[in-house]
C-alpha cells in the first residue's frame, strides 16, 4: 500500500538522490546530469504551485510530482505536471495513482486541462500509461530531446481536458466512499454454490447476516478478514454479467494460480496488462471472476 501526500522539507534528502538518478539516466527529463541541488530545489519545489510525494508501506519515498500553470495569465487555466517514480517501485500501480492524484488536485485549484510539454517518444511505458489515462498526443516535436543513448529523438505534446463533456458543467465532487460493500451474484442452486465458494475462494457465510437468506434474500459470504462480501441470490442464470475483480499480492497471485488450476481442472487464463497481471475464471453458474496483482515487475520473471 502506498500513500501520496504533500512534500515536506524533510523529504528532500530522500528525493534529491532520486532526481539525480533520473537526470543522469538522460532518457526522460530534460534536466542536465550536472544540475545543482540549489537550482533543482528552486525549480521543482519552490516554484511549482504544489508538490507531492508518494511513499510505500514502509514510509520510503518512491515518487514525486509537481503541479503548476503551464503558462501565465490568459493561459493559466491549463496546468502542467512532472512525475518521477523510482525504478524499484515501477509496476506497482504508483505511476497510475500519481497520474490520477494531480488531476483531482488540478480541478480543486480551478484548472480546466492538463498538458505535458515534453514526453520523450522512446519512453514507451509512460506514453502508453498517459494514453490509458485519457491523454492524447496533440503534436510531435521532431528531435526535440537529446537521449543519452539514442541521440536526438522526438518528443510528444500530450493533453487532457479535465472538464465534463457538458460545456457549462462544473467539476463534480462526489461524497467519499469507504469501499465496495458487497456484490450480487446469481446462482441456480445456492447450497451447491455456497460449497463451491467455500472450497475454491475461501468465502463462508456471514452468521450475522444469514437471516437475509430467507424469503428470497441474499446469502452473504465473506472472507476471513471480513473485507470481501458476496451476496448469493438464487435466481435463473443471467446471460450478461459483470466481472468481479479481486486484488492480491505477487506471491498470492502465484498461489492462486496453482490453487485454481487444481480446483478447476485447468490453469486459469493469465493476461499481461503491462501494468498488472490478471487471471480469469468462472464459477459453476458462469459468473466471471478476475484476480489481479499490480506487482507487475515482481511477477514478470514467473509469468512473462
Amino acid at each position: 500500500m502506498h500513500t501520496i501526500r504533500p512534500f515536506q522539507p524533510s523529504d528532500w534528502p530522500s528525493l534529491w538522490p532520486i532526481l539525480q538518478a533520473i537526470f543522469a539516466a538522460g532518457d526522460s527529463w530534460p534536466h542536465p546530469p550536472d544540475s545543482s541541488e540549489a537550482d533543482t530545489y528552486r525549480t521543482l519545489i519552490e516554484l511549482p504551485l504544489a508538490t507531492f510525494v508518494a511513499c510505500d508501506a514502509a514510509g520510503q519515498l518512491v515518487g514525486y510530482y509537481y503541479l503548476k500553470p503551464n503558462q501565465p495569465g490568459l493561459a493559466a487555466h491549463v496546468c502542467n505536471c512532472g512525475y518521477v517514480v523510482t525504478s524499484a517501485a515501477r509496476g506497482q500501480g504508483i505511476a497510475r495513482a500519481m497520474c490520477l492524484h494531480p488531476q483531482r488536485q488540478a480541478l480543486a485549484h480551478g484548472f480546466l486541462a492538463m498538458q505535458f510539454n515534453l514526453v520523450v517518444s522512446t519512453n514507451v511505458r509512460a506514453v502508453r500509461l498517459w494514453q490509458q489515462m485519457g491523454f492524447q498526443i496533440i503534436g510531435t516535436l521532431p528531435k526535440a530531446f537529446r537521449h543519452r543513448e539514442l541521440g536526438l529523438v522526438d518528443a510528444y505534446l500530450m493533453f487532457k481536458d479535465l472538464q465534463p463533456d457538458t460545456p457549462d458543467a462544473q467539476p463534480a465532487h462526489a461524497p467519499g466512499l469507504q469501499s465496495i460493500d458487497h456484490i450480487h451474484v446469481f446462482v441456480a442452486d445456492r447450497a451447491q454454490a455456497e460449497a463451491w465458494y467455500a472450497r475454491v475462494l475461501g468465502l463462508h457465510r456471514t452468521p450475522a447476516l444469514a437471516f437475509w437468506a430467507s424469503d428470497g434474500g441474499p446469502l452473504t459470504l465473506s472472507d476471513a478478514s471480513g473485507k470481501i462480501h458476496i451476496a448469493l441470490f438464487e435466481r435463473p442464470a443471467i446471460p450478461c454479467r459483470s466481472t468481479i475483480a479481486l486484488g492480491t499480492s505477487a506471491n498470492e497471485f502465484l498461489t492462486w494460480r496453482t490453487h485454481l488450476a487444481a480446483e478447476l481442472g485447468a490453469p486459469p487464463k493469465v493476461s499481461d496488462h503491462q501494468l498488472s497481471w490478471s487471471m480469469y475464471f468462472s464459477d459453476p453458474d458462469g459468473n466471471p471472476y478476475e484476480i489481479t496483482s499490480y506487482a507487475y515487475a515482481e511477477l514478470v520473471p514467473q509469468l512473462a
